[in-house]
Parts: C-alpha cells; sequence; structure tokens
C-alpha cells in the first residue's frame, strides 16, 4: 500500500513532536535537582506525545477531518512549549552560555504552549465527525479560535521587550501580558463549557458506537475541567 503525502506529512509532525519532547527529556536530566521541577512538566510533555501520535493516526486514515490535524497541533505546541522551557532553564541557569539562544527559548516557553490547550475547544466542538453540531455553534468556534489567536500572539508580542526575566520569574505576568492571559483564559474557559453543551446535544441524538465515543469523550473533558480547576485553587 502506497503511503499518501497526507500521512507522510502527519507522521512527520509526530516524529517531530516526540523528538522535541525526548530532547526536553535529555535537558531535564542534565539540570541540576532534575527531579526538582515543575508538576506540569511529566503531564505536559505526556499529553503532547499522546496527542501527537494519535492525531498522526486519525490525520493519515481520514486527512479530510481536521480532528487528526487539531491532534497534531495540539502536541506540537505542547513538546514546543516543554523543549523551550527546559532550553531556556538550561542555557540561562545551569549552565549559562553554555548553548546558544537562550534568549530565544525563553521567549517561546512563553507562549507555544496555548494552543495545547485552547484549541482543545475546537476539537469537541466538531468531535467525532469534523463539523460543528449545526451553524448556530459557529459563536463557539470563533470564541475558541479567538482565544487562541489573541493569547498566542498577545503573549508573543508582549514578551519580546524582555523574554528571559519573564520566562525566569514565578510570578503571574502583569500589565498587558496578563491582561490577555485573563481574557484568553475566559475565552477559552467559555468556549470549552459550550463545547461540553454541543457534546451533550450531539450524545442525545447520537446511536450505536458514535454514542459511546461521545459518552467517553465528554467524561474526559469534564474530568479534565474540574481537575484544572481544581489545580488552580
Amino acid at each position: 500500500m502506497t503511503v499518501g503525502r497526507p500521512a507522510r506529512l502527519a507522521w512527520s509532525l509526530a516524529g517531530a513532536c516526540v523528538a522535541l519532547v525526548l530532547s526536553s527529556l535529555v535537558l531535564l536530566l542534565a539540570v541540576s535537582h532534575a527531579w526538582d521541577v515543575s508538576q506540569y512538566y511529566f503531564e505536559d510533555a505526556a499529553v503532547a506525545v499522546a496527542f501527537a501520535l494519535l492525531g498522526a493516526v486519525v490525520a493519515a486514515h481520514r486527512p479530510e477531518n481536521p480532528i487528526g490535524w487539531l491532534f497534531l497541533a495540539i502536541g506540537l505546541s505542547g513538546a514546543l512549549g516543554v523543549v523551550s522551557n527546559e532550553y531556556a532553564k538550561y542555557t540561562l541557569v545551569t549552565a549559562p552560555g553554555a548553548l546558544p539562544g537562550g534568549s530565544v527559548a525563553a521567549w517561546l516557553s512563553g507562549w507555544t504552549w496555548w494552543p495545547a490547550y485552547g484549541l482543545v475547544p475546537l476539537v469537541l466542538l466538531v468531535f467525532p465527525d469534523g463539523r460543528l453540531p449545526s451553524p448556530r455553534w459557529r459563536w463557539a468556534a470563533w470564541l475558541a479560535g479567538a482565544g487562541v489567536a489573541v493569547m498566542t500572539l498577545g503573549m508573543a508580542a508582549s514578551t519580546l521587550a524582555d523574554p528571559v526575566r519573564i520566562a525566569l520569574s514565578e510570578e503571574e505576568p502583569g500589565g498587558l501580558p496578563g491582561l490577555v492571559l485573563d481574557v484568553s483564559v475566559i475565552a477559552a474557559a467559555a468556549s470549552f463549557l459550550a463545547a461540553l453543551v454541543s457534546l451533550a446535544q450531539r450524545w442525545r441524538r447520537a446511536r450505536g458506537n458514535e454514542r459511546k465515543q461521545l459518552k467517553w469523550v465528554a467524561f474526559a473533558a469534564g474530568l479534565a475541567l474540574v481537575a484544572n480547576i481544581v489545580l488552580q485553587i
């Protein structure tokens, strides 16, 4: 069987994601107190790899369905986030100047992680057939997309002036970056809740395997929302 261009692209992107995560792990092990890491590192790394591999499977077999490509985008975003963060810590703190591009890595670590979270509502809105439940839900898709765009572009632009300080600081960003973060989180939360409602409506109309798929996805999405709320308390 000949492997088509979409399949090659999908698996190439997944391979790049896995390589980035493995690189971040190498950098992590090179840091003093390697296991004294962010509580989100292993979660983010695992999510990045899982989404990338699952996305490659879906995109390779159903390239017309946007879900596979959204999964790949989420995986790559998470992988870029973890590797840029670990690279910045290594070359700016552990071994200053040992590797080039520390400030660039610090800048990337400030915003590349957001699409990994912000794109999830879009996935839920178009699951499982790649289409919105009805045109009524376009506002939720626009809200989710706008939240991702505003956060990503806003944080990328607003952290250019002093990326190292922002990346190494444990404080929440203030000023314009903080405002962008707050607005984007609100938009993401609203679109996430809307996506859960859309899943519930799909479930009521669905039958057979589709109904089972929607039930498990809705359960996982709700559990993730509760877990994130608890972790923020």
